[in-house]
């Protein structure tokens, strides 16, 4: 099943403005930067954050951010999937609270629009999790 991101434009539009500042401030040393900041930051956003999915496949999740960023995790390294507010590192979440997903000492952010049914889903391709309130962990 595929979930969708649910989208914050306040996250989007902190992506963006970094962005700008980001390709800014490489474009110094370019005489064409006023023609290809708008370029570079669309790449930028559209290549690496917007849109983010989350599908439940076979056997491992995968998410999704933009063009470029995949990363596909095993349902049998997950530990822990868990309600988080912390927003600030590179993540798959467009949204805050965002859910935090532990695999094998590793962290990934996610915002499904539906965080319920995503934990429903996960849950039941998880055998090693259990469902503890708002989170899932292991056993």
């Amino acid at each position: 099943m595929e979930y969708r991101s649910k989208v914050s434009w306040k996250s989007l539009a902190g992506v963006v403005t970094g962005s700008v500042w980001m390709v800014i401030g490489v474009s110094r040393v370019i005489d064409e930067w006023p023609l290809l900041t708008p370029a570079l930051v669309a790449l930028l956003v559209f290549g690496f954050f917007y849109p983010a999915t989350y599908r439940t496949e076979g056997d491992a999740l995968t998410l999704r951010a933009g063009f470029f960023r995949r990363r596909r995790i095993p349902y049998a390294d997950i530990t822990r999937v868990a309600p988080s507010s912390d927003n600030v590192r590179i993540s798959y979440a467009l949204a805050s609270p965002a859910l935090m997903i532990e695999h094998k000492g590793r962290k990934a952010l996610v915002s499904p629009e539906d965080p319920e049914t995503f934990l429903t889903d996960v849950d039941m391709r998880c055998p090693q999790l259990s469902h503890h309130g708002n989170e899932l962990r292991a056993m």
